[in-house]
């Protein structure tokens, strides 16, 4: 049976997004009721990454919902409209950053980074993702880049985050998203030494074969119309990314500079963190 399989990743949800890593919640319900309108279902890591089970969910296709980082309005915004709309979600998070009132590097330093909205989450809301029937996976201990660190350190990056989160929550953690998609074999190798099951990576370059601890996502962005949106969620679309990492920043700089194609750069280009 060939079914269908797709992870989204999203970074944040928000009222009014400033930031380009967020979609605004019209955006994000409208994008979980088209996958629904769709016939896609709604399933767990576990369930994309798992022939085995695919004959159970009656040849639907299948899709998982992911978010990086773990913002506090992960809980505020994105949890309840995932529970209205009924769409299982796994929320990998920034142990080093849970409950702390740093922002996250990437972020500017003005009035509006520093407001309680962009702020990780506490335990307590962690916990309560939890106890939602949510899933909550490791993001690293402090973000790192994995392979620009040395291997002892990305060794702990791994183990440390994943200790915490099973002691914060009282349950196994079995799954790893790779800050910015970045990863290489032998990273692969460690999170398998250190007990994860699943990873997940948003690809950067060309070639990235699929295991269960690379599977692959698609990113989604304030900045996706529901054109985009559409065709992300389209079974054309792997190939498409496929073909314009295979061309490279370079060449993509000289394709045609036609609205097709530069909707297509647009669609394609992925935002890691």
């Amino acid at each position: 049976m060939n079914t269908r399989r797709l992870i989204l990743a999203y970074h944040r949800v928000l009222p009014n997004p400033d930031d380009p890593l967020a979609v605004s919640l019209q955006q994000f319900r409208d994008q979980l009721t088209y996958l629904q309108d769709q016939g896609w279902m709604s399933v767990t890591l576990q369930g994309i990454a798992s022939p085995e089970l695919w004959s159970s969910f009656g040849g639907r296709s299948l899709v998982a919902i992911t978010f990086d980082d773990g913002y506090l309005d992960n809980y505020l915004f994105a949890a309840p409209i995932l529970k209205e709309l009924g769409f299982h979600a796994t929320f990998f998070v920034v142990t080093g950053y849970v409950g702390t009132s740093k922002i996250f590097p990437w972020m500017s330093k003005s009035s509006t980074s520093l407001s309680k909205i962009n702020l990780p989450m506490g335990w307590e809301e962690v916990r309560q993702l939890r106890d939602e029937g949510f899933e909550v996976g490791s993001h690293t201990v402090t973000h790192s880049l994995l392979t620009q660190v040395t291997a002892k350190e990305a060794l702990k990056e791994l183990d440390d985050s994943r200790r915490t989160l099973q002691e914060q929550l009282e349950v196994p953690i079995m799954s790893i998203c790779y800050p910015a998609g970045n990863y290489n074999q032998q990273i692969v190798r460690m999170a398998r030494q250190v007990g994860y099951q699943l990873g997940v990576v948003t690809p950067c370059w060309a070639g990235v074969k699929e295991t269960r601890l690379t599977l692959r996502r698609v990113g989604v962005y304030g900045s996706n119309s529901f054109r985009i949106f559409q065709l992300k969620v389209s079974p054309i679309f792997p190939l498409v990314r496929e073909l314009m990492l295979m061309l490279g920043p370079r060449q993509r700089g000289l394709l045609p500079a036609t609205k097709r194609f530069k909707w297509l750069a647009r669609a394609t280009k992925d935002v890691e963190d």
